[in-house]
């Protein structure tokens, strides 16, 4: 079985190559998602949506102070041919400006770009069970999680369970890919294909008299193969301490610096949503993180998040604010994107989203402070700000 698992893997990547999972963190914007179809068996339908993001960022710590700007045309169709089958096909234009240049590419080339962001098959056999193959997004738990999201070449494999009403849902989830960092490397030394394996049991209950909904998950993770530094002080094992990893985590120096800890665990999430009114809804989120095979004091974190939906006519307004303290070897720390990093760090990020729904425009501003827990030579008090233009656009309608 590994064998043939490693096979799919190694010929998704040779198929499709490896893009970033730093683009979809750095554009805080969600993932594209397909629209629900509802067409009888055996019609095509095409489904796609085109959003445009505009971004500016702030950061400075005692030893970076950085203005950079980008923008992202992302262009997604769907084609279900029928109940069972459909394709996704997304890329993604990045437009850098300043500084955003190297955060996109070590090397300091140019950031403009365009990457393969989605090229999956889904197959539904019946409809409990879900298959996907391609290049895809992963994360380790799928409700909430310390680390960023990512798309890679890999597999994905759900059960979905529910009773008549709707009202619980009982999933088993699966996930294999060929982590990645950055949007024009990938995290492989010659002899050994890096991996990342999770296995998730979500329940979903819906409750009438409150209307609410609470969601809880459970992921068993494990990354595999990491290897080396590749790149000096961004990368591989190497670049983890100017991550975020501890010093603890790594032996030998420079180009062969590795990892001596591993990086498999327990994450657990829930999400708690309620709609106080047609205009008012809360969403309650937390995150808990260990790493088993890291040192103790260096191996777990907690993320949670608190948001108030307020719809008025044609406007949402949407407040929010997350705290987290977060170890520094509860996940490798090189495949966060560099904004988003959250190893060894402890703060809060607040921020506020106005959508104007029927234009399907949405303003957004944040601002995050983050604070070392362990002083190391490395890493220093962080201030992160960021604005945000998005403009959504349905096609085939």
């Amino acid at each position: 079985m590994r064998n043939v698992f490693l096979f799919s893997l190694l010929f998704s990547t040779a198929v499709w190559g490896s893009p970033s999972s730093m683009v979809q963190a750095i554009s805080n914007a969600n993932k594209m998602n397909t629209p629900v179809l509802t067409e009888d068996e055996g019609a095509t339908v095409y489904t796609g949506t085109i959003k445009i993001t505009t971004l500016g960022r702030l950061m400075r710590d005692e030893n970076l102070k950085s203005t950079v700007g980008w923008s992202f045309v992302e262009a997604g169709i769907g084609v279900q041919y029928f109940e069972w089958l459909k394709f996704n096909f997304a890329l993604t234009g990045i437009f850098g400006e300043g500084a955003g240049q190297n955060y996109l590419n070590g090397d300091g080339a140019a950031a403009n770009l365009i990457i393969l962001d989605t090229a999956a098959i889904e197959l539904k056999p019946i409809n409990e069970i879900t298959l996907t193959a391609g290049v895809i997004a992963y994360r380790i738990n799928p409700l909430s999680s310390v680390m960023s999201a990512g798309t890679s070449p890999g597999l994905e494999q759900k059960v979905e369970l529910q009773n008549k009403m709707e009202t619980f849902k009982f999933s088993l989830i699966g996930n294999e890919a060929i982590p990645s960092f950055g949007v024009n490397k990938t995290v492989v030394d010659q002899d050994k294909t890096p991996f990342f394996l999770s296995g998730t049991a979500m329940v979903e209950g819906k409750f009438s008299p409150i209307n609410s909904t609470i969601k809880l998950a459970a992921t068993q993770f494990k990354f595999g193969n990491l290897p080396a530094n590749v790149s000096g002080s961004t990368a591989g094992s190497g670049g983890a301490v100017y991550a975020g990893n501890s010093l603890s985590s790594v032996s030998g120096v420079g180009e062969n610096m590795q990892f001596i800890i591993g990086f498999a665990g327990t994450e657990s999430a829930a999400v708690f949503e309620t709609e106080w009114t047609s205009n008012l809804k809360t969403i309650l989120k937390a995150a808990t993180i260990k790493n088993d095979q890291a040192f103790q004091n260096e191996n777990q974190g907690k993320v949670g998040k608190v948001e108030v939906e307020w719809t008025r006519k044609n406007i949402k307004l949407t407040p929010n604010l997350m705290v987290f303290e977060v170890e520094s070897d509860v996940t490798p720390a090189a495949f966060s994107i560099f904004a988003n990093r959250l190893n060894n760090r402890k703060g809060f990020k607040t921020g506020l989203s106005l959508e104007l729904i029927k234009q399907k425009i949405a303003f957004s501003g944040s601002y995050m402070k983050s604070i070392e827990i362990e002083n190391t030579p490395f890493l220093f008090d962080r201030e992160v700000y960021n604005l945000g233009l998005e403009v959504n656009y349905d096609l085939f309608k």
